[in-house]
């Protein structure tokens, strides 16, 4: 329909004093002739009490509201997933370090076997000495085992504990 036929239908239509009921997708058209409107959503019927430009400007809101509500969602969605990351390396992390505490607590308990059997067998050696054994370097041996036994038992006992 060209302009000047539009608004001498508005113009009829404006002057008409009952009700009417408007099928239209020309905002031009419609503002200033209608003051209800139905929108047909979603399946849903929804009333409108205003002109064109109130609906339009309604919906521009709601349209910004549903935005920022969108936005804001996921925002925590990516904050959630930003935390379960998080909580995935420190957990990956414990493991890995869990690993390595038992890996040293298992080397630990063999050197502390080794050291043990060593101590044993200078012991037996200083319980019945001959000419040949140098008692010096045995005690020395003897006392540098007990040190380093000493010291691994120590840190055993701090990992197990």
């Amino acid at each position: 329909m060209d302009v000047k036929s539009k608004d001498i239908l508005k113009q009829a239509l404006k002057s008409f004093d009952g009700t009417m009921v408007v099928v239209s997708h020309d905002r031009d058209f419609l503002d200033g002739l209608v003051d209800k409107m139905y929108e047909f959503r979603d399946g849903r019927v929804t009333e409108h009490l205003g002109s064109v430009t109130d609906f339009l400007a309604k919906r521009k809101i709601e349209n910004l509201q549903e935005l920022e509500r969108k936005v804001d969602s996921q925002k925590v969605v990516s904050e959630q997933k930003a935390v379960q990351k998080q909580n995935d390396q420190v957990r990956r992390q414990e493991v890995k370090m869990d690993r390595k505490k038992k890996n040293r607590i298992s080397y630990l308990e063999c050197e502390i076997e080794k050291l043990e059997q060593k101590m044993k067998d200078i012991e037996s050696v200083l319980s019945s000495p001959t000419d040949k054994d140098d008692i010096m370097e045995l005690t020395r041996s003897y006392l540098e085992c007990k040190r380093d036994l000493d010291a691994k038992t120590e840190e055993w006992g701090e990992l197990i504990g």
